[in-house]
């Protein structure tokens, strides 16, 4: 598999920046992002699974080193407890809104741009595919405005081997693709493995790769002992629409609906709010969705 290629050297030239994302459907940003803060959000997660007995503690707590019996499904209650826990950490939430995030997605929208409140936190274990994302478009499982950007974040180092995302090089100027069932979920794609246009790298802490709705994407399977940190973000214009569901924490009906139970204790509980001007659309389409048969696409 090929490795992606960096934008870092174009950071200043929106234009160039705005063509490479139209050709290539994808950008990958190195160290960007606020170090500090990732480290901080990084060992709050290790701090947890260390206490939640997911990590073998007969390694140190940095390694991260997964125990053979962890759960793996979203309805398991020690995945709910997890992940509650995580998504009540304010620090986790403050990471999307890191300033150069921000302003480079403000300059490559042309937009005042808001986060959308459901963020992922993606812990993936080793030696399965239950949590491994399979390949898949983003839009299918956001719906809303055709023109939001995805932004994947990892949260320790993520070399190949323990499942770093990779992307199918312009693959997003074909609208949406017909999608499969993978016998668990639905709206997953069937691309041969070895595809010449498969990219992938390893990650850093504070890097960011930002890729349009319609790029086809997915994880790498986790073939190392330890588990792998990520989050999924996604950013938008402030009155593109934004369906209801979007604005709720992730893994229903699992998890707890209110973000009332998540934010007690916090600075800033707007950091899952959204502004007054957001165009909210009270949708109950559920996933797969489709692209609207008239659209019009900032990104090619």
């Amino acid at each position: 598999m090929n490795q992606l290629e960096e934008s870092t050297q174009l950071w200043h030239n929106t234009s160039a920046l705005k063509e490479k994302l139209r050709e290539e459907g994808y950008l990958l940003f190195r160290e960007i992002l606020d170090l500090e803060l990732i480290r901080e959000v990084r060992n709050r997660i290790l701090d947890l699974l260390w206490d939640q007995d997911w990590i073998d503690k007969d390694f140190p707590r940095a390694a991260a080193k997964c125990k053979a019996d962890v759960p793996i499904p979203s309805h398991d209650p020690r995945f709910v407890r997890l992940h509650t826990a995580i998504l009540s950490l304010e620090e986790f939430h403050r990471v999307p809104f890191d300033k150069s995030a921000i302003e480079l997605i403000e300059r490559l929208l042309d937009d005042e741009v808001i986060v959308h409140p459901r963020r992922m936190a993606r812990v993936v274990v080793p030696s399965t595919r239950w949590r491994t994302v399979p390949v898949h478009q983003d839009y299918t499982y956001v719906g809303g405005s055709v023109n939001f950007l995805s932004a994947w974040i990892p949260l320790k180092d993520v070399p190949i081997e323990q499942g770093a995302l990779r992307i199918l090089t312009r693959s997003h100027t074909d609208g949406l693709h017909e999608t499969t069932d993978n016998g668990k979920e639905k709206g997953f794609l069937d691309i041969p493995e070895d595809h010449p246009g498969w990219l992938v790298t390893d990650y850093k802490l504070g890097d960011i790769i930002i890729f349009p709705p319609t790029t086809i994407h997915g994880a790498t399977d986790n073939h190392s002992d330890s588990i792998r940190l990520s989050m999924d973000v996604r950013y938008q214009g402030i009155r593109e629409p934004i369906l209801k569901w979007q604005t709720q924490p992730p893994y229903q009906p699992y998890l707890p609906l209110d973000w009332s139970l998540y934010t007690n204790g916090w600075a800033n509980s707007r950091l899952v709010a959204l502004d007054e001007r957001c165009n909210v659309v009270d949708s109950e389409e559920t996933v797969p969705v489709r692209l609207p048969i008239s659209y019009k696409s900032k990104f090619f």
